[in-house]
């Protein structure tokens, strides 16, 4: 019985430990991300993304009008080409299919130039804001611990 009375004095008083209860164990070297803190950085991913996305959706746009322009030019072309053909002279018209020929091959490879240049920079400013928010998210989880 004195036991209990001496439990019951020890748990009534404030900031007393009782004898039955667990030892608290100490925090681990690394914490467990909180649910706000995962969930947080979760949504920071799925804004970049959606950021990323639009800046690819844009891409493809802008490349799908050069290529449309690449081609209409081409078309062109290859049209003032056979109205070559009612040159009576073969030499002249040679000469104009050459010059035709080598336009194309000009244009052709300044479009295939413009369209690389414009898939690097775009994949090469995703990767910088993919590495931007990677980055604050580290930064993020260092201050919290």
């Amino acid at each position: 019985m004195t036991d209990k009375q001496t439990s019951k004095i020890t748990a009534a008083k404030p900031g007393a430990k009782r004898a039955d209860a667990p030892v608290e164990s100490e925090q681990p070297a690394w914490l467990w991300p909180t649910f706000g803190g995962a969930a947080g950085a979760q949504m920071d991913g799925v804004k970049t993304l959606g950021e990323v996305s639009v800046l690819l959706a844009k891409m493809a746009q802008d490349l799908g009008a050069r290529q449309t322009a690449f081609m209409k030019a081409n078309a062109e072309t290859i049209q003032n080409a056979a109205a070559s053909y009612g040159e009576s002279d073969p030499s002249a018209r040679l000469a104009r299919q050459s010059d035709l020929y080598r336009e194309i091959m000009e244009r052709s490879a300044d479009h295939v130039s413009t369209v690389a240049e414009t898939i690097t920079g775009s994949c090469c400013e995703a990767m910088d804001q993919m590495t931007e928010a990677a980055t604050e998210t580290v930064n993020k989880a260092a201050q919290k611990t």
